[in-house]
């Protein structure tokens, strides 16, 4: 709770009568932050005045459909890229300087991960929240699974499994790290780097392809090609958003993106 209101203390000096125009793009970026601030406050007004200043009969539905489409996704995401270079920086270097302890707190950074229902039930509520902390261990498995799986749709029919459905090309990699750092990241360059350094994958022409960290990379011997994990992404993008990091990640001195 203290880490939180401690990065919005830090925001506003940062961007007090400055960057006027960004509000959407910083909105977008932070409101995972914005949304656990407001639950503290809750938390701290109904315990210490009572439950009778609850805000919770005021803001009780919230109305989006940005993260529910293929375009409002791809729109979200070309908005956070138009974040001012050091507002991109300042973000990144003070997530980095947090324990995954604090940067996993709920308190912190609230994430959400939303079901669509089927059925059409008149006596339930229409939106209901399931703490993380009252579910079961096998029930915890299986949300931290469907997280995990972001891009995936849930549905009551019967699924047919893919050989590497859930792996990614390196082209892909690079998309997902370039949209969370500050820094250029392209596969050709950068993702070369990284995997040569860390020595997730053997080079091309070996004489074993499957010797591979596969935690990390995966070699496909019916496309002959090698596939990266999710794992591997979310390393990549915590390590990236620094230059320290990014240094110790590639072995490259990194490249700021341009305005």
């Amino acid at each position: 709770m203290r880490a939180n209101l401690e990065f919005f203390i830090a925001l506003r000096n940062k961007i007090e009568h400055r960057h006027t125009g960004t509000d959407d793009a910083l909105i977008t970026v932070v409101n995972g932050e914005c949304h656990s601030m407001l639950l503290n406050y809750e938390d701290f007004v109904t315990a210490f005045a009572g439950r009778k200043y609850s805000l919770a009969h005021r803001l009780h539905f919230p109305v989006f459909i940005g993260g529910f489409t293929d375009q409002g996704k791809s729109d979200l995401l070309k908005l956070t890229k138009t974040l001012p270079k050091d507002l991109r920086t300042f973000l990144a270097e003070y997530d980095a300087g947090l324990s995954d302890e604090v940067s996993r707190d709920p308190r912190y950074c609230m994430r959400l991960t939303i079901l669509l229902e089927s059925g059409n039930r008149k006596g339930d509520l229409s939106l209901q929240f399931v703490n993380y902390k009252d579910l079961t261990a096998d029930e915890r498995r299986m949300a931290e699974e469907i997280a995990a799986k972001k891009r995936y749709v849930i549905t009551k029919q019967k699924t047919r499994p893919v050989s590497n459905d859930d792996k990614l090309k390196p082209g892909k990699v690079a998309e997902l790290v370039s949209a969370e750092i500050p820094f250029q990241f392209t596969p050709s360059y950068e993702m070369a780097a990284a995997w040569r350094k860390n020595n997730w994958r053997p080079p091309k022409g070996s004489n074993d392809p499957g010797n591979t960290r596969s935690e990390f990379c995966i070699y496909d011997s019916v496309h002959r090609d090698y596939l990266y994990t999710e794992s591997c992404v979310k390393w990549l993008i915590k390590k990236c958003k620094t230059k320290s990091g990014f240094v110790e990640a590639t072995g490259l001195a990194p490249r700021l993106k341009a305005d």
